[in-house]
């Protein structure tokens, strides 16, 4: 597939402009929400592996520190850091 890289590269840079824009602002909120409601599988139950094996769980949130939140289907809350967890595709 090709792409117009000066467009494409425009449409980053305008990106970049916006966030830093609410960054200088102090809406913070702002991008943690947007971010939030970005993560890929935010809905639903889903399939993860971690060191005691596979469980089925559902994203609650990512902290600030990068701790990944997730609510298996017994309501245990659960947090990882990186790589501590897997997903199962």
């Amino acid at each position: 597939q090709e792409y117009a890289c000066p467009t494409l590269l425009n449409h980053i840079m305008q990106r970049i402009k916006a966030y830093y824009s609410l960054l200088k602002q102090g809406k913070t909120s702002d991008i943690i929400l947007r971010y939030q409601d970005a993560l890929f599988r935010k809905t639903g139950m889903h399939r993860y592996r971690d060191e005691n094996g596979e469980f089925r769980a559902q994203i609650i949130e990512v902290e600030p520190d990068g701790h990944l939140i997730l609510q298996n289907e017994a309501g245990e809350i659960r947090s990882y850091v990186f790589k501590e967890v897997q997903y199962i595709l």
